[in-house]
Formats: C-alpha cells, structure tokens, sequence
C-alpha cells in the first residue's frame, strides 16, 4: 500500500535518492510538487513538521525521518499535502497533552507512517481531527489520545490499516460523518467504543477491522443509518454491536461477534449479563439479610 501510494504521488525516486545517497533536500518533481523533508542530516532538512507544513504548498510532499523523533508539535493541517512519516514504530508525533495532535482543515491529505500520541485528554480532543473531505489516514498508530480519530462532518475519508489501541476515550468518534470507509485498522483497549457513529453519521462503511477489550462497545450505533457494518471481528468487549433505536436502517453482515458480555444490544437492553449477575448477587444477599433479621427478631420475642 506504501508503495502504492508513493506511485501517486510521483516523489519515490527523490526520496530512493535523498536516502541512499546520505543527504536531503528540498526537490522538484514534475507534476508531483515539492518534496520537503524534516529531521534528517542532510543539506536542506528542516528541524519542524509546523515550518514544513508552513511551507508546503497543495500537492507537496512532508516526509519525515524517524532519527529525530518525538516531534513534540501540535499541527495544523491546511493545504492538500502528503505528510509521510519514515516508518510508524519509530516516527513519533507526540502533542504534549494538548488540543488535538493533528488538525487537518484541508481536502484531499494524506497522513502515514506515524506514531501519533498525547493528544489533551478532554473533550473532543484527537490523535486526529478531521472535519473534511477525501483524506486519507493509513498506516499509523494511534494511541494514548483522548479519541484516537474524530470525523466531525466529513465526508469520503478513509481510515485504514492503523492501529488505534489505549486511547482514553473511543478508537474512532464519528459525528455528523458520511460517506467514510474504516477499515482493516485494529481498535482496542478504550474506556468506551473501538467506534462510536452518532448524530446522523449515514452512508458510513465499517469493514475488515478487530474491535477487542474495549469496556463499552465494539461498534456503537445510535441516531445513524444506512452504515454497512460487515466482515468485522468483534470480541471480548462489554457490548459487542450496540444498536441505534427503532427506525435507523443499517445493514450489519458477515462479522464475527463473539466471547462479548452481549453481542448484540438492542435498544432497550441496558445491562450486560456480568451487571445482572452482580445486581442478581446483590438481591440475594438482601434477601438472606432481611430473612437473617426477621429470624433474629422473631426469637427475641
């Protein structure tokens, strides 16, 4: 998929170059942009993601080596650029627990190749924020954020191939979202959803991921529809799907949705069998309590 997408990009033989040949530079290539490169050693490396991005212009290319990382910076992302990272294990985004660590504000972007974390962890605080159109998010780790992804009215993005895990809140928060692709990403470990698709999320399609130990739900529906939920595996979460009220269509397939405390919740259904048990356990005790005290009052007459 890397490959693929340097193809498209037209910029592979100026980084094949930049790389072997032990410099780097700001390059030209025809009809591909500028390629503008940070952290490494060579002539021309810029110290910052943010001045790269300054820089840049729509169709350039951000690639940025792993040797200097963290890149300790919250970015705003504003123009139709490629920010590519040199490899996602070691090429570290890090927001220093403030606002969202990327902002993306532009059609048509493309973010790979990342470890991206620290985002502030209060409401609506992401790893990744995007509120636009035909972006691309592939490839990247996601983790210790608020949500790890946030889709506020966008629209023909796709989130693929990451892996999103121990984000406080939810893997992928979805609002006012259509029309996006999720898929092959791994979501686990959140206090809530792995993805949660609320206020009229529609048209959204949810495939080929792994939503496991998250405590609310793999996959949370409410007020959405016409969403494809298919070819998933869901496990060993509270909930497995949870689904929105009466009257919102969604087409839910061919997932794997086993070992949950309840796969499916339906409206309605408020409590996992692990809460009945408990709240059964707890009944018990004070009926054997209130018996107890009845029998002891009843012979100290």
């Amino acid at each position: 998929m890397a490959v693929g997408m340097f193809l498209r990009c037209g910029v592979v033989f100026v980084l094949f170059l930049s790389v072997i040949g032990g410099f780097s530079c700001v390059s030209g290539v025809e009809d591909a942009g500028v390629v503008w490169y940070v952290g490494g050693s060579g002539l021309g490396n810029l110290s910052s993601i943010t001045v790269a991005l300054s820089q840049a212009q729509a169709g350039d290319t951000v690639f940025v080596f792993a040797n200097a990382s963290p890149y300790v910076e919250s970015l705003l992302i504003d123009k139709s650029i490629t920010l590519w990272g040199e490899n996602p294990e070691d090429t570290v985004i890090d927001g220093g627990l403030d606002g969202n660590v990327i902002t993306v504000r532009a059609d048509n972007v493309t973010i790979t190749g990342f470890t991206i974390q620290h985002s502030g962890m209060v409401f609506p605080n992401a790893g990744i924020n995007v509120s636009v159109q035909y972006c691309e998010i592939y490839n990247n780790v996601l983790m210790r954020n608020f949500y790890g992804v946030t889709l506020y009215q966008a629209l023909f993005n796709t989130v693929s191939d990451n892996v999103i895990v121990s984000n406080d809140h939810c893997g992928i928060y979805m609002s006012a979202s259509s029309h996006n692709i999720i898929s092959d990403n791994e979501l686990k470990n959140h206090s809530f959803n792995g993805v949660g698709i609320y206020d009229a999320s529609n048209n959204n399609t949810i495939t080929h991921n792994v939503f496991m130990y998250n405590d609310y739900c793999g996959v949370n529906l409410q007020i959405s529809e016409n969403n494809v939920i298919s070819q998933n595996t869901i496990t060993y979460n509270n909930f497995g799907i949870q689904y929105p009220s009466e009257g919102f269509q969604n087409q839910i397939v061919d997932n794997v949705v086993e070992h949950n405390n309840i796969d499916l919740k339906k409206p309605g259904q408020f409590l996992s069998n692990n809460m009945l048990i408990i709240l059964g356990g707890i009944l018990i005790v004070v009926i054997i309590g209130v018996v107890f005290l009845y029998t002891l009052k009843k012979k100290s007459k």
